[in-house]
């Protein structure tokens, strides 16, 4: 999703099941530019959380970016584009902001932490410009477990599964068992693989990423989709 690269009307091919073991868990250092992220949504709590974390093996710097949107609640916004490598590839840390994705069993088990501070946003279209809002502290442990085989999805690994877990927000905490998760991994730029969504929850996310590309995200009931 994140990257210079602008996506196009037409960004979502075939899928196809690939065998266990692929991409997703292995080689994770093995090209220059890398991402993996995940998306949640719940429909007993109206809420969707999204999260990417893409690293640049070159320049040895990563990005982050995620939100929490809950229905009659303010979207929280999070991004951080700076982000030093650690010689951990599962590792985020930058000040006030610690998060991993960890493989447990691949292709069957991970877990997604989070430990940072994020944006409050009326508008999902203030994070196009200054992002200004009220900050509040954001943090997540959640398990992802696989409820189907690893698919190529516009020429990234994605595999649908379910969440437990909890998000920690300052309103209260938000719980979830078996939420459908869609976990990813990419090697190389391009966008998230989701699919595209006309009709929605009215659950927005947005994101400007260095280099002018654009992330518009809706939360449907097939989960996190393209908005339009």
């Amino acid at each position: 999703m994140a990257g210079t690269d602008t996506p196009s009307a037409d960004e979502h091919a075939d899928t196809d099941e690939v065998s266990s073991g692929a991409v997703t868990e292995g080689a994770i250092d093995s090209g220059e530019v890398c991402e993996w992220g995940f998306a949640l949504w719940d429909p007993s709590t109206r809420t969707g959380v999204v999260e990417g974390f893409r690293r640049f093996a070159a320049q040895r710097r990563g990005w982050l970016w995620a939100a929490v949107a809950t229905e009659g609640h303010p979207v929280i916004h999070i991004a951080e584009w700076d982000i030093p490598l650690r010689s951990d590839p599962y590792l985020a840390k930058a000040p006030g902001l610690w998060a991993e994705h960890r493989c447990e069993a691949p292709d069957e088990q991970w877990t997604f932490g989070l430990e940072t501070y994020g944006v409050a946003l009326e508008d999902p279209l203030e994070a196009l410009g200054r992002a200004y809002g009220d900050h509040v502290p954001v943090a997540w442990d959640l398990e992802w477990y696989a409820t189907r085989a690893v698919e190529v999805v516009d020429g990234a690994t994605s595999q649908a599964g379910v969440v437990h877990g909890v998000v920690e927000l300052s309103r209260g905490p938000l719980e979830f068992v078996e939420a459908p998760t869609r976990r990813w991994f990419r090697s190389g730029s391009g966008p998230a693989p989701l699919p595209r969504a006309r009709a929605h929850w009215g659950l927005r996310a947005m994101f400007a990423f260095p280099g002018g590309a654009v992330a518009d995200l809706v939360v449907a009931d097939q989960g996190w989709c393209h908005r339009g």
